[in-house]
């Protein structure tokens, strides 16, 4: 006997069999899928989750959101693609593949509670553990029929589907059957169906199986034809002997209309008297079966998502209107009949057909279609802009509403428009959830779309390599504790695996900003057409888009989002279901049960050595790369290597982790007991203050010698990379450098003699992080912000920080706004900083386009050449500070000049 089961289970907890699936059904209930589905995925390490869905059942399920669908997960998400049919996109496959292994179900359900849990549905499973193994040509023609829908894919999706290619390779190798397989360990044979273009299901059936031999045919669905279209047409084909329908009429649709004289013919019977242990609450059917048995004991069935419909099924004059999918088997001999085996037992008693009688359910095409101007497809977040994908070229005279969680909505503007694709820029990325478009009166012209995260996406690779840090980065890190474990998989390469060309953080060609060389050879184009062009610019973005997939970029990440509270209580709830998962004994996987359940860590001593290995780490690859510059004390040795996103992350980590460690405590053990023979114990900060002169491991020796020396190798510039999307994502690093930072020095006692550091510290930060960028008022205004929220949401803070915010926000930041507006004006204002070297005086803030901001520490002249002593963050710590001597300056100087009225 078939026992009824939950086809999730058939996934098991194995994490290394299987890392892609690829999901197609008409509905899908995003909380559910997001609830229980991928947890059960990502417990087995099913990473990379594409699901496809009836495009008109998707735009119903995105206009009624509520917020809280589509979160994405530490380490994993999915994707959804709407596909559109003249009818409806209906199969139920679910394929899952690993490097060796695959699993191929197909059936009648949907991804929704009920289409898993609690409806009557039928399931077809198949295992591969080879591509000799007898079941791999029907998992060739599975993946060959689904090739056309994955070919849909717009965005960063081609790039996922790719992944599954590269990383089960037996896909491409899969034979391919369009007949009948036999699968002799089962004793049957099978064969997949679909309607294509050349042939319905009907067509199919009717020439696999032989129309004169048949002698019961038993049709199991919840939707007909009111007409019994199909029906009449399977009686009139086949001219069974006996036959019959198993019909639901509390849920479904039934044939009222049938002609009479062919209901006469066919015996009716209702789904609640078919079953032993029937419960209206659960057992709804939705199975769909077409069971043959002929004269000879021969026994055909097919079951799949086709309902008893000729827009199903299609005729012998029509094709079909559904994208319906399905698997036809065939056995003799068999002493149990399928229908037995799956202990549906045929009553007696039927149910009359009356066109009186009230129809209770809803066929799977009754969700309502509007038709607006235009339809979304896809959208996606990269970095700052929306890639918006339309069905039709746009005319320019629309707008984008976006909203966020809330439905409140987001500012943004168009940038630009081609063809059938606009994109979006936004100030608030963070915030947005889905959009839609209208004219210019503010009418509505499209469908919502929930808008998919590119950064989220590129989570997803399921490349083994990242198998251990992954799992690491699914662990609940309860009030950051155990976070230090993250840096054993650290990077430290400076560059990107790719050639780079330097851009300096100011785009103007002011005299005292360098600009990479420009080649004088002259380059010849290769001219693309617009499928060429696509193609390039996908596999440009796949190349670049690795890169932020490298274990310290996605480390950064992982830590800018923790330190947010993106994973916080919001996710709770999944995380609870996920552990029933891991506690479910009965849910039997093969192979060994991951161990990533929450822990308490209290190794507070080995977590604060992590931190100073880290930090010393850093400063000896800077100091490595100074070392010239030091040696000989010549600005012509300031090193050329460009900041990259991989570089600019390591030190991101460490800020991360100082806002994280910074003021909390843990308690140690001494191995010495008191007089009652219990265990001394003692409190001990993560991160200590510390001096100006200290080593790294303090929080003012990272600044000065970490930080410092990090922002002194800043001005080499930043790569200008390729593509636009890694540009962004360099961007927003460098504005999160420049708001950790300043959070951190301003969160940092200094005394008197020490602001003076400070306030150079602060003003390099500026320059080296987000250039010219600080001039607009927004962004002025944003960072203030910022660092208000950073106070008011921190658990510690200092006495002395809101002073100090005070101060930087009304007297710092102002003054250097204007002193730069006037830098940047090469040709008028920037005279009125340049002073003789000659002129300066100890004190005095000096700039440089080569080492930045400096205090001057004395001079001298020697043969008619200026020379200065300078001192600055980052610098060779000497006779009690951080100075280079003997700098050769030209000339005359720039000086930073404070507004008067700070004066």
């Amino acid at each position: 006997m078939i026992e009824r089961r939950n086809i999730l289970d058939l996934i098991g907890k194995h994490r290394g069999k299987y890392h892609s699936c690829v999901i197609t059904c008409y509905s899908l209930d995003f909380s559910f899928f997001e609830e229980r589905v991928l947890p059960t995925l990502r417990l087995a390490n099913i990473k990379n989750v594409n699901v496809l869905a009836d495009g008109h059942y998707l735009e119903m399920a995105q206009e009624a959101t509520i917020g809280k669908e589509f979160r994405h997960n530490k380490t994993f998400t999915y994707n959804f693609q709407p596909i559109y049919e003249q009818g409806v996109f209906h199969p139920k496959i679910l394929l899952l593949t690993g490097m060796k292994h695959g699993l191929l179900i197909i059936g009648s359900g949907n991804i929704t509670s009920s289409g898993l849990n609690t409806n009557d549905e039928i399931w077809g499973a198949f295992h591969l553990d080879n591509i000799g193994n007898e079941n791999a040509p029907l998992f060739g023609a599975v993946w060959k029929y689904l090739q056309p829908l994955l070919n849909k894919s717009l965005g960063f999706i081609p790039q996922k589907i790719d992944w599954i290619r590269k990383q089960s390779p037996w896909l491409n190798e899969l034979p391919i059957a369009d007949d009948w397989i036999n699968l002799v360990s089962l004793d049957l044979r099978v064969r997949f169906m679909s309607n294509t273009g050349s042939s319905s299901l009907y067509l199919q059936l009717v020439s696999s199986i032989p129309s004169r031999e048949v002698e019961e045919l038993t049709v199991i669905s919840p939707y007909y034809d009111r007409n019994g279209r199909l029906i009449s047409l399977l009686k009139d084909t086949y001219k069974p002997d006996f036959m019959r329908c198993l019909v639901d009429p509390n849920s479904g649709l039934l044939p009222l209309d049938l002609e009479q004289t062919v209901a006469d013919q066919i015996s009716f019977h209702s789904w609640s008297d078919c079953k032993k242990d029937y419960d209206e609450k659960y057992n709804r059917l939705h199975a769909k079966i077409f069971h043959f048995k002929t004269r000879d004991n021969q026994e055909y069935m097919f079951l799949g998502s086709a309902n008893a419909t000729t827009a199903a099924m299609g005729s012998n004059s029509a094709p079909a209107a559904n994208a319906e999918a399905g698997m036809l088997i065939h056995r003799s001999g068999a002493e149990k009949t399928w229908l037995q085996e799956l202990k549906v037992q045929i009553p007696e008693t039927t149910v009359e057909l009356n066109s009186n009688s009230t129809a209770f359910g809803l066929g799977d095409s009754s969700v309502q279609r509007v038709n607006y101007c235009y339809r979304v497809f896809y959208s996606e977040l990269r970095a700052n802009e929306i890639t918006i994908h339309l069905n039709k070229t746009c005319g320019g005279n629309v707008t984008v509403s976006i909203q966020d969680r809330n439905g409140l909505q987001i500012s943004c503007r168009i940038k630009e428009i081609s063809g059938n694709i606009l994109i979006v820029e936004t100030a608030e990325p963070g915030n947005i959830f889905k959009l839609m478009l209208e004219d210019e009166n503010g009418a509505r012209v499209s469908n919502y779309s929930i808008i998919h995260r590119l950064e989220a996406l590129l989570r997803c690779n399921p490349d083994p390599n990242e198998e251990k840090l992954d799992v690491m980065l699914e662990q609940d890190f309860t009030d950051g504790e155990g976070m230090t474990d993250l840096l054993q998989f650290v990077d430290y390469n400076w560059a990107d695996d790719e050639g780079y060309t330097a851009k300096k953080v100011f785009n103007s060609g002011v005299s005292g900003v360098r600009k990479a060389p420009e080649s004088d050879q002259t380059k010849e184009y290769q001219v693309l057409n617009a499928d060429e062009f696509n193609k390039v610019s996908s596999e440009i973005l796949l190349k670049q888009s690795g890169e932020l997939s490298n274990s310290t970029v996605k480390i950064a990440e992982f830590l800018h989002l923790y330190t947010l509270g993106v994973f916080g209580k919001e996710e709770d709830f999944n995380e609870s279901e996920e552990q029933k998962l891991f506690e479910d004994e009965e849910q039997k996987g093969e192979g060994e049960e991951a161990e990533n359940k929450s822990r308490k860590r209290t190794q507070g001593s080995k977590e604060k050595a992590a931190l100073s290995k880290y930090f010393k780490k850093l400063n000896e690859i800077y100091t490595a790369r100074l070392s010239q510059l030091f040696t000989t004390q010549a600005l012509t040795e300031v090193p050329q290597t460009p900041i990259t996103i991989r570089s600019l992350s390591s030190i991101l980590i460490a800020l991360h982790l100082i806002q994280l460690k910074y003021g909390k405590k843990f308690t140690t053990i001494i191995k010495e007991l008191n007089e009652q023979g219990d265990p001394i114990t003692k409190e001990e900060a993560y991160i200590n203050v510390g001096r100006m002169d200290d080593s790294v491991e303090t929080l003012k020796g990272f600044l000065i010698n970490v930080l410092g020396k990090f922002l002194l190798l800043s001005a080499a510039g930043s790569k200008n990379y390729d593509f636009e999307l890694l540009n962004q994502k360099l961007l927003e690093s460098q504005m999160q450098l420049l708001m950790k930072s300043v959070y951190l020095i301003l969160n940092t006692p200094w005394r008197d003699q020490e602001r003076a550091v400070r306030d150079v510290l602060l003003l390099n930060c500026m320059y080296f992080s987000i250039g010219e960028r600080i001039l607009s008022d927004e962004v002025c205004t944003e960072v203030v912000q910022k660092l208000t929220d950073c106070r008011n949401s921190s658990t510690y803070i200092i006495p002395e920080f809101q002073g100090q915010l005070t101060q930087f926000a009304t007297e710092l930041l102002p003054s250097y706004k204007v002193w730069l507006s006037k830098y940047m004006d090469e040709l008028g204002a920037r005279k009125e900083l340049i002073s003789p070297t000659t002129n300066l005086s100890n004190g005095n803030i000096i700039f440089s386009s080569k080492i930045g901001f400096n205090i001057v520490r004395g001079g001298f002249q020697e043969n008619g050449k200026c020379k200065l002593n300078l001192y600055r963050a980052g610098y060779p710590y000497v006779n009690n500070e951080f100075a280079l001597k003997n700098i050769q300056f030209g000339s005359k100087s720039i000086k930073f000049q404070w507004l008067e009225i700070f004066n």
